[in-house]
């Protein structure tokens, strides 16, 4: 045969399986042809991993006979640029006129090192629905279940974790219709029927079971194959009359229980979900910071500065550093405040600090890690002793503009001023005050580095702050 004849037979032919050496995932990666071990690596920059994973569907018994539908699962999952991902696609359950076959399993591994696959974390499995018999075939279960395959009698079941499928003692061709176990390493493959008129099931993360006609003392029995999945589904065992349990069950999901953002999905019985198709994945790549910090303030009030910040979304925090200066440079710590770990949900800290320093206060906030990576966040500041003639800085360090802010019983002329360390005027300026909460802009441009306190009079009164000029 030539090398022409032989990609095409590989393109048919079940036993041919390709697998796609690694390469680095894109941005954004989708996957949908069963038969092939897809790899690649996670790139430089890239911390999280988004899944969408579907099962393969059961096949249908036509005319008016559906397989099931295969189960849907998306979550999280923190990775490790050069992290190789490994992507199992299950293939949909064969049709058949008498009975069908049952889909294949779906999913995503990291294997880590890539030469050592068989030992890798399976992240995400999402199961195959049943073949048609009698009556409809069964959706996926989004129950995980013990992680073995399938029991059959008369049509085969489908492969799990532990095992592929087992029974079939009534199959028409015996082990050879069971699905096979899932593996890392390999597809599982399919259970096959060489009867015209029985659907052999479909390849993938735990192949599924073949369907199987069988006619014991001229009683037409149709039964329907089951999926694989994390726990194969049991194949279909029909009565001969009304087809309860006729129809393969499917497979079932699963998801790491280290996921966030998680939905499990079990899949539609036959008749309102399964409709041939194969499964499918979705690989998409992000850079997540470990915290979104969304606010942090400082204010003083009877003797005390009280801290308050809020966070968005947090990964892998272990918690933050309260931090003190005087100055902007040399920092104290005074308290270290545990961090959620990793969620999705707003969370909020607090804290007082009960002695701060006479004059300005700086504080920022030392975010770590659970691996000890850790980063700083901005820093506030705040005057103790002085509650109603302070000036608000923001921000404070700054560098080009700062935004003045005081709060004034006071309508009129007043006379900004900003002094370097050696008390000369660096700036002067003319404002004009409106009661209540007033706020301007101050140009920095041409001012060097530095400490300077900034003044503001009008008459007797006088407001007082401290600004660090990077």
């Amino acid at each position: 045969m030539n090398k022409g004849l032989t990609f095409l037979a590989c393109l048919f032919a079940v036993f041919c399986i390709k697998k796609l050496s690694a390469q680095q995932c894109g941005a954004m990666v989708f996957y949908d042809t069963p038969g092939i071990l897809y790899d690649c690596a996670v790139p430089v920059g890239i911390n999280q991993m988004n899944v969408i994973a579907t099962g393969a569907d059961g096949g249908e018994r036509p005319p008016a006979r559906f397989g099931g539908a295969g189960g849907s699962v998306s979550a999280a999952f923190n990775v490790t640029p050069g992290d190789h991902i490994r992507v199992i696609i299950g293939e949909a359950g064969e049709d058949g006129a008498h009975a069908a076959g049952g889909g294949g399993g779906t999913a995503v591994i990291n294997c880590g090192n890539p030469q050592n696959c068989a030992g890798g974390t399976l992240l995400i499995v999402a199961g195959g629905g049943g073949g048609a018999g009698r009556l409809n075939g069964g959706g996926a279960s989004s129950s995980a279940g013990g992680g073995n395959g399938g029991n059959a009698d008369l049509a085969g079941s489908g492969g799990g974790i532990n095992s592929g499928g087992t029974g079939c003692g009534q199959c028409a061709d015996g082990v050879a219709g069971l699905g096979a176990q899932a593996s890392n390493t390999a597809i599982g493959q399919a259970g096959t029927n060489s009867g015209a008129t029985q659907g052999s099931g479909g390849s993938g993360y735990g192949g599924g079971g073949a369907g199987n006609y069988y006619t014991p003392g001229g009683v037409q029995r149709h039964s329907g194959g089951g999926g694989g999945g994390y726990s194969g589904g049991n194949g279909g065992s029909d009565d001969g009359s009304s087809g309860v349990d006729s129809g393969g069950k499917g497979g079932s999901n699963f998801v790491r229980s280290t996921a966030t953002a998680v939905t499990n999905s079990s899949g539609a019985d036959g008749g309102s979900g399964g409709d041939n198709t194969n499964g499918t994945v979705t690989l998409e790549f992000s850079l997540v910071l470990p915290v979104e910090l969304v606010q942090f303030a400082a204010s003083f009030h009877k003797g005390q500065v009280g801290l308050t910040w809020q966070t968005a979304t947090e990964r892998d925090n272990a918690g933050f550093d309260v931090q003190r200066s005087a100055d902007g440079r040399g920092w104290q710590t005074l308290a270290f405040l545990p961090g959620h770990g990793t969620t999705q949900q707003e969370r909020s800290y607090s804290y007082t600090d009960k002695h701060p320093l006479s004059g300005i206060n700086y504080y920022r906030l030392k975010q770590t890690d659970f691996d000890g990576r850790f980063e700083y966040s901005a820093i506030v500041n705040v005057e103790a002793g002085k509650e109603d003639n302070v000036i608000r800085l923001s921000p404070n360090p700054a560098a080009g503009t700062v935004t003045l802010a005081i709060d004034a019983e006071y309508s009129g002329e007043a006379l900004l001023t900003l002094y370097n360390s050696v008390g000369q005027a660096a700036i002067a300026k003319r404002l004009f005050l409106d009661p209540g909460s007033f706020r301007a802009d101050i140009g920095l441009d041409g001012l060097p580095g530095g400490v300077y306190m900034v003044e503001v009079r009008a008459g007797r009164r006088q407001w007082k702050g401290r600004l660090l000029l990077r």
